[in-house]
């Protein structure tokens, strides 16, 4: 049986404008699965991205109940927060949000440093990381003096140094042009079939045909949900034709 690593009850988001009350997320009820690569979609306003929040401790929600890895997070206080976020979890954004005065290899290291006393290991395993995303010449540069693809994959360096249990992604190839984007998704795609768990927001029919289970979110609700096998040797082509099916029938 497929493990829980993430579970909502009830969880409500809501916004005041003025004095009309504005509910992003309504009464979710959601499980999200070890191993799985989860994908979040839904039009404009649909919430993904306040969902993806909601679950990565990122942002408070106004309702129910969030379970991250068998704890309920609901009452944590700051200090157990910042834990589970150095300890058990990695955030890949859009806006990517290198250090601008730090090289690409203490970029990634420096998050390390908080999470284990071993400046070495640190530093060895920043290198390892670098290396094995292409970025071996690049390591001291800084973020200026490379293209967006390197700073993304930086960005998933830094997401790994730490070993997290999940990755939460939101739009990490959006600012990338099509084949910078590709090269990120064939690395989060190999990740996760290396047993990585991923939950990930797009707008995109070519990121999403990535996931193994797509959500889709209509006014603050779970509208629809297709499950597919892990991304193998089939064609891409034929995948994204069952996931823009899938989207069609939900006026997407």
């Amino acid at each position: 049986m497929d493990r829980v690593i993430i579970k909502t009850s009830d969880l409500g988001k809501s916004f005041c404008m003025g004095k009309e009350k504005i509910d992003v997320i309504n009464n979710m009820n959601l499980e999200i699965y070890e191993g799985d690569f989860t994908i979040i979609m839904g039009s404009s306003g649909a919430g993904k991205s306040t969902l993806l929040y909601a679950l990565s401790t990122m942002d408070q929600y106004s309702q129910g109940k969030v379970e991250l890895l068998g704890k309920d997070i609901t009452s944590f206080n700051e200090n157990q927060i910042a834990n589970i976020r150095k300890n058990d979890m990695a955030f890949i954004f859009q806006g990517i949000n290198l250090l601008p005065d730090m090289t690409l290899f203490e970029n990634v290291a420096f998050n390390g440093y908080s999470a284990t006393k071993s400046k070495k290991s640190v530093n060895e395993k920043a290198r390892l990381l670098l290396k094995d995303l292409g970025l071996e010449k690049d390591i001291y540069k800084y973020p200026s003096e490379v293209s967006g693809g390197q700073k993304q994959r930086t960005a998933i360096a830094r997401a790994l140094i730490n070993e997290p249990k999940i990755i939460f992604a939101d739009e990490p190839t959006g600012a990338l042009n099509s084949s910078m984007g590709r090269v990120v998704l064939d690395i989060l795609t190999q990740l996760n079939n290396e047993g990585q768990s991923i939950v990930m927001v797009t707008h995109d029919l070519k990121a999403a045909t990535r996931g193994n289970r797509i959500l889709y979110l209509k006014d603050g609700r779970i509208d629809g949900e297709l499950n597919l096998d892990k991304l193998g040797e089939e064609s891409l082509k034929e995948r994204e034709g069952i996931v823009y099916k899938f989207l069609n029938d939900k006026n997407w």
